[in-house]
């Protein structure tokens, strides 16, 4: 019996070990520093603009961000099923645009990674 449900999974502590928000910061640190400061002083309160100003410092490297082995394993098993994986987060949409796809399957597939919702 096949499975027609797409698995959707959070992005931030679920399939990442890590949280998006953060990430940004220390790459934002190792870019410019200071700017990266005075960004989170200032927009601290207000989460929405934080992340989109810390976002504009530059792309993050998704690439070297590490991934739930557990969860990645599900992922790959539903990608071989065929199924839909989709990655799901309130991170801003310009972070996902580096996403790198997940390899192991046989039909070259990736999850479909979205902006925020």
């Amino acid at each position: 019996m096949s499975n027609d449900k797409p698995l959707v999974l959070d992005v931030d502590g679920t399939f990442l070990s890590t949280d998006l928000l953060h990430e940004s910061f220390w790459a934002g640190l190792g870019r410019a520093p200071l700017r990266t400061l005075r960004i989170t002083a200032t927009r601290f309160r207000d989460r929405a603009r934080l992340k989109a100003e810390l976002a504009a410092l530059g792309p993050l490297r998704t690439d070297l961000m590490p991934v739930a082995p557990a969860v990645a394993e599900v992922v790959i098993g539903a990608l071989n099923e065929g199924r839909e994986v989709c990655l799901a987060s309130a991170s801003i949409s310009g972070w996902w645009r580096s996403w790198r796809p997940i390899t192991g399957s046989p039909s070259g597939s990736s999850p479909r990674t979205g902006g925020s919702i």
